[in-house]
């Protein structure tokens, strides 16, 4: 019986086994030594009439009835044992025949169930294409939005029910809080409970640009301005009081999801930055942004087909005023299990409130004399970032600075645990980092192209074709070496031969950040110069990314990877 991917064979009994037809049976001397007694016999009894003779008739008629007696009983046996071995034939055929038609529905089970999970994964993989798609529109339809009116309506109902501020299920779409540019109206103006967010004039002053486009040039609109506009001052303390709400509404959404399962949150507070010490202002840092630079912004724009704004936009910044602080005390407000912080020693206000709640600090490092500092400092916790990280890091890769790390904390009689970064998007990466002396690995570039990653689809189609030489460290987003996507903004800045001086932090990102928000917008609906410039943290491991899976998918093929991984350095050592 065959059949696709499945073949077996009957079992079948050697020759030497089968029941011989003919050749002697093995009673064959007894019956001839009955047939010459019983001739014998015959012959005495009836040619001769001898007692003697007739006496030796009758002995030999009586053996021979006992040799047919033997006989009789020899052959009934060989009959009981062919029969017997004919039931045991009869019985092994029908198991095999059983084994052959399980096997045969075992086969046709799987290929069945194969068939589902293919059908399954087709359905799937069509239904996240339209969700994307709806994503990305619905994106681009809230980006122009905030464009036309000037304003954030990432975190703002359509309707409100309540004065109170409204909570949206949104999902946390940075491994940092980087600081979005907006111009927030005061939503704390009275309504009435089914009026929209935002507030139209009776007469709308005319937009300064129209949707038309010239040249090419993708043309956007100013907002009309909203009656009764409150202060600009106000704007801006409403606008830093956003950050630590916006992460308020992540970290609730977070807590939703995971159900009590442990978590942790990673916030920016370097060490160093411009304006330090000063506490200064959103608007004191704006004006800190030379002309120069807006020039030169505007002026890539244009060179790429997109019209600059008529009235320039600056991003926030978390490091103004007393922000780093307020973030803090919100994330401290949730069930987190661990804080982390980049870009320097955290500050003693963050040590002092993780081991006041209990909650561990880990700190992000790029050279062994960074985790040393950290540890005098007293954090819980070092990841050791190579330079093949996406984001901020230093210029040491990975397998050199993971051991190196490790070898000067011991050299310093510490034993705080040290975490692998930079690069790591397999199992076996993450072997590779244990066996260095690792206690684990931190991933981040991997999640971006999950499904379940809100990754823009340009950007995800950017990186599904980028290699690992696709990316570089460049200061042209932060002020700040970070790895991201190389673009046509990343070339445009130093350390990129020829590009422009970036600014310090946080005034460089303050400049990009809007620009960028914009770029992402055009990119999505297709412009090419916008996708030109496009860009987006990621590390080197991008170059292994080349598909779009369920973060399921993604854990499961990490956790094969790595026992695969182990076992071969096991199968490598001597016996």
């Amino acid at each position: 019986m065959t059949g696709d991917g499945y073949s077996r064979r009957m079992t079948v009994l050697p020759r030497g086994g089968r029941p011989r037809r003919g050749g002697r049976r093995p009673g064959w001397l007894l019956l001839t030594v009955l047939l010459v007694l019983a001739i014998l016999a015959s012959s005495a009894l009836v040619f001769t009439d001898r007692v003697e003779l007739l006496k030796l008739a009758v002995i030999l008629a009586l053996w021979a009835a006992v040799v047919a007696a033997f006989v009789s009983v020899i052959y009934r046996r060989q009959s009981d044992l062919d029969q017997a071995k004919a039931r045991d034939l009869k019985f092994v055929y029908d198991l095999q025949l059983d084994r052959e038609i399980s096997a045969r529905r075992e086969y046709e089970l799987t290929v069945e169930t194969q068939l589902r999970r293919e059908l399954a994964s087709e359905l799937r993989a069509q239904a996240a294409d339209e969700v994307a798609a709806l994503r990305s529109e619905l994106a681009a339809l809230r980006a122009n939005l905030e464009i036309l009116f000037d304003t954030d309506l990432v975190h703002r109902p359509a309707i409100e029910t309540d004065k109170s501020a409204v909570r949206t299920a949104g999902r946390v779409t940075a491994s940092r809080l980087d600081i979005p540019a907006v111009e927030v109206t005061d939503i704390r103006s009275s309504r009435t409970e089914e009026s929209p967010i935002i507030d139209v004039p009776a007469e709308p002053h005319p937009p300064e640009n129209d949707w038309a486009t010239s040249g090419g040039a993708h043309r956007l609109p100013s907002r009309p301005v909203p009656a009764g506009e409150p202060p600009r001052r106000r704007r801006r303390q409403q606008e830093a009081a956003r950050q630590p709400e916006q992460l308020d509404q992540e970290l609730s959404w977070i807590d939703e999801q995971v159900g009590g399962k442990p978590y942790g949150a990673d916030i920016i507070v370097p060490a160093k930055f411009e304006g330090k010490g000063e506490n200064l202002s959103r608007g004191q840092l704006t004006d800190r942004i030379p002309a120069e630079y807006r020039e030169f912004v505007a002026q890539l724009l244009a060179d790429h087909d997109i019209e600059p704004e008529t009235k320039q936009r600056f991003g926030g910044s978390s490091l103004s005023g007393d922000t780093g602080r307020e973030l803090l005390d919100v994330a401290m407000s949730h069930p987190i299990r661990l804080i982390a912080n980049a870009l320097g020693v955290p500050p003693d206000y963050m040590i002092e409130a993780g081991r006041e709640r209990g909650v561990p600090v880990a700190a992000l490092v790029g050279a062994r004399e960074h985790a040393l500092k950290q540890v005098q400092a007293g954090v819980d916790l070092i990841v050791a970032q190579g330079t093949e990280a996406g984001g901020h890091c230093g210029e040491v890769s990975t397998l050199v600075l993971v051991p190196e790390v490790i070898e000067a904390l011991e050299a310093a009689g510490s034993d705080i645990p040290v975490l692998a970064a930079g690069g790591i998007v397999t199992g076996r990466q993450m072997a590779a980092a244990v066996a260095m002396g690792a206690a684990g690995a931190w991933t981040g570039s991997v999640w971006l192209t999950t499904e379940e990653a809100e990754t823009a689809p340009h950007t995800v189609q950017k990186m599904l074709e980028a290699t690992s030489r696709d990316t570089v460290r460049s200061t042209g987003r932060t002020g700040k070496p970070a790895r991201q996507l190389r673009s046509d903004w990343t070339d445009a800045w130093q350390p990129n031969p020829g590009g422009h001086q970036t600014l310090p932090l946080p005034l460089q990102n303050m400049l990009a950040e809007p620009v960028i928000r914009r770029v992402d917008v055009l990119a999505a609906q297709g412009h090419p110069g916008a996708q030109a410039l496009a860009t987006y943290f990621v590390g080197q491991g991008v170059g292994l990314m080349n598909k779009v899976k369920p973060a399921r998918e993604v854990v499961r093929e990490f956790i094969e990877d790595y026992l695969a991984a182990t076992e071969r350095l096991s199968n490598s050592l001597p016996d």
